[in-house]
């Protein structure tokens, strides 16, 4: 193909890409976004989303071709961080943060949202409010500091008090 190319008059040189610089680019984005644990969507100056990770689709459970090139009033949910940093102007934040982008000269030139996957919220507020039972039987150790202090530890366990216990390990 690239013989076809030699026979043009003015043509000194011809090398072959095997993969143009931005596809290149692209596909490492891609990548990256991809990996991301948080939804990434942002748009442009007229509200055109431009881009969305894997994650950012998932959580809206909508497909990347039917995001991409849509106005951002059309995603749900119809009150969306992105509609509200477009209007406002400024950093807004809820279960993700929509921040505006802007140009060297301060024009607005669009926003990018990163949101959180309200089950994956959920999970770590359960993690770290629910309760760990531990019982006596639990604590390991035969030296007869740790057996007294178990032994003191269930006699004060009846009273209605916090107590904290401190040590090396």
């Amino acid at each position: 193909m690239l013989s076809l190319f030699s026979t043009l008059p003015g043509i000194d040189s011809q090398t072959e890409l095997k993969r143009l610089p931005q596809e290149k680019r692209e596909k490492w984005f891609r990548t990256l976004f991809d990996g991301m644990s948080e939804g990434i969507v942002s748009v442009n100056s007229r509200g055109i989303i431009n881009t969305a990770n894997s994650v950012a689709c998932r959580i809206l459970n909508t497909p990347y071709e039917s995001l991409v090139n849509t106005y951002v009033g059309e995603i749900t949910p119809k009150d969306n961080l992105l509609m509200e940093c477009m209007e406002k102007g400024f950093r807004v934040d809820f279960y993700g943060s929509a921040k505006p982008i802007h140009d060297s000269q301060g024009a607005f030139v669009g926003a990018v949202l990163l949101m959180k996957d309200l089950r994956e919220v959920k999970a770590m507020v359960d993690a770290v409010m629910t309760p760990i039972d531990f019982r006596f039987d639990d604590f390991i150790g035969e030296s007869p500091a740790i057996k007294n202090l178990i032994t003191f530890a269930k006699r004060i366990a009846e009273l209605d008090t916090i107590v904290s216990i401190t040590g090396e390990s």
